[in-house]
C-alpha cells in the first residue's frame, strides 16, 4: 500500500513538460493512425468509383487533400480540419457509388411507399438548405476549387431531386447525403483556412 502511495506521489511531482509530452507523442501516433486508414480507404474508394459520374474531380480533390495532410504538422488544428475534409470526400464518393448500385425497389404498399416518400422528403429538404450554405463556405475557404464543389453539391442534390420525383427513394438518399457532404467538405476546408485567434498574454 505504501508502495503505492509513492508511486503515485511521483507521478504529482514529475515536471509537466514530460507529461505533455507524453499526450503530444500520443496525439500525434492517432493523428499517423487516422491519415493512413484514409489513405488505405482512399485507394480502395477510388479503385471502386472507376467510371462513376463525378470520379475524375473527386479523386484529383483526393490526392490534394492527401497531400495537404502530408504537408502540415500532426495533431495541428488544420490538419485535423483536413483530415476531415478528406474523410467527408470520401463518404461523398461512397455515397455516389452507392447511388450508382442502387435497385429500385419494388413489390412496397401504398402505405410504405408513403412513408419512404415522407422520410426522403424530409432528407431532401434537408440537404436542399444545406446545399445553399455552400457558396458561404467557399468564400471562407480560398479554395480555387471550391466553385466546383459548390456546382456538383447542385448537380447532385438535382439527380437526388430526379431519383424521388422517379419514386426511386433509396437512390435519393444516398445523393442527398452525397450532396450534404459535398458542403460539409468545404466547411472544413473553410475552418482550417480561418487563423485560429492567438491565446492571451498576462501582463
Amino acid at each position: 500500500m505504501r508502495a503505492i502511495v509513492y508511486i503515485s506521489a511521483l507521478y504529482f511531482l514529475l515536471p509537466l513538460e514530460l507529461l505533455h509530452a507524453g499526450d503530444d507523442e500520443k496525439d500525434r501516433e492517432r493523428a499517423e493512425r487516422r491519415l493512413r486508414n484514409l489513405e488505405t480507404r482512399a485507394n480502395g474508394v477510388a479503385a471502386a468509383a472507376v467510371g462513376a459520374e463525378h470520379a475524375g474531380f473527386l479523386q484529383r480533390e483526393t490526392r490534394r487533400l492527401l497531400k495537404r495532410c502530408r504537408e502540415h504538422a500532426l495533431s495541428s488544428y488544420e490538419f485535423d480540419r483536413l483530415l476531415e475534409a478528406m474523410d467527408d470526400l470520401l463518404d461523398v464518393r461512397d455515397d455516389l457509388h452507392a447511388a450508382a448500385r442502387q435497385k429500385p425497389e419494388t413489390g412496397t404498399d401504398k402505405r410504405e411507399e408513403t412513408e419512404k416518400r415522407s422520410v426522403t422528403a424530409k432528407r431532401l429538404e434537408r440537404a436542399y438548405f444545406r446545399v445553399q450554405q455552400a457558396e458561404y463556405f467557399a468564400r471562407l475557404s480560398a479554395e480555387k476549387q471550391a466553385p466546383e464543389y459548390i456546382t456538383l453539391s447542385r448537380q447532385i442534390y438535382q439527380r437526388a431531386r430526379a431519383a424521388y420525383d422517379a419514386r426511386d427513394y433509396g437512390r435519393a438518399m444516398k445523393l442527398a447525403s452525397a450532396s450534404g457532404e459535398m458542403v460539409n467538405v468545404l466547411e472544413n476546408l473553410a475552418q482550417a483556412a480561418v487563423r485560429r485567434p492567438e491565446p492571451p498574454i498576462l501582463k
